[in-house]
């Protein structure tokens, strides 16, 4: 059994499961696929060609629904063509993502907040809300992301690794996001105090405690993180590559393209 509101709007070709609820003012594309016992509530548009798993819920109302429901309007939410959204993911109602968002299972990102196109969230990722992402990033498992984040281009995020936002908890009177800039790389298990700048093209290493802003092109490492060498002076230790940094520089063509970039046709094989 499934529900789907006659004010609602389905392109050709679409594939609904069983027990979906896709509410009033939906609008979904052409050639969509939604699992079974997701919903889609009020002013969800969804583009063409994505697949939407099992268990997702899109659109999830904000707390003025609980405070005031009779009043309340959800706010629209988009997300673009060719998106993949795995089992259990929730979005909530008011972002808007571009072409080819893709989340992991049980992936939670909340309102108010911007993506651009190709970004991709792990398993397990939570971002809060207004936050502002740029395209072709990638967040690996359990990244969380807290309010007023902002990202560029092209960043890496390895897993279990937590941004802070909150000056002086739990008052939040003054809230200082994270800012990461275009191509940087933040290894696994890091942990950033609120308002930290990571420049462009900047590693920062694995299980670091970043306290202060790490400048463009440079290595930090440790607890708490001090930078030690320009990434230019990173030398692989199996020779594969003769200079793994700038990784842009370094990737394979073949990676470059499964992930989308733009340039990996100038790449050499």
């Amino acid at each position: 059994m499934k529900h789907i509101d006659r004010e609602a709007r389905l392109g050709s070709n679409t594939f609904v499961g069983e027990n979906v609820v896709i509410e009033k003012n939906c609008v979904i594309g052409d050639n969509v696929r939604i699992g079974h016992n997701s919903v889609l509530h009020e002013n969800t548009h969804l583009g063409e060609n994505s697949f939407v798993g099992d268990h997702v819920v899109l659109g999830e109302r904000l707390m003025a629904f609980y405070q005031n429901p009779k009043e309340y309007t959800n706010p629209r939410l988009d997300i673009g063509a060719n998106s993949i959204l795995r089992s259990g993911t929730v979005i909530y109602a008011g972002s808007k993502f571009g072409a080819d968002f893709e989340t992991g299972p049980h992936v939670i990102v909340r309102e108010k907040s911007s993506f651009g196109k190709r970004n991709m969230l792990g398993p397990l990722c939570q971002s809060e809300g207004d936050n502002q992402i740029g395209d072709y990033n990638r967040f690996l498992n359990n990244v969380h992301l807290p309010r007023k984040t902002v990202i560029g281009n092209y960043v890496w995020v390895f897993p279990y690794t937590i941004f802070t936002n909150d000056l002086h908890p739990p008052c939040g009177r003054h809230i200082e996001g994270p800012t990461i800039e275009d191509y940087a790389v933040i290894g696994t298990y890091c942990m950033f105090l609120p308002g930290v700048k990571v420049g462009k093209n900047a590693l920062v290493g694995a299980m670091s405690l970043v306290t202060k802003d790490v400048p463009a092109e440079s290595v930090a490492i440790g607890i708490p993180a001090r930078v030690v060498k320009n990434i230019r002076d990173v030398k692989c230790k199996r020779e594969l590559v003769s200079a793994p940094y700038p990784w842009k520089d370094c990737i394979s063509r073949e990676k470059a393209k499964r992930y989308g970039y733009p340039w990996w046709k100038e790449k050499e094989s």
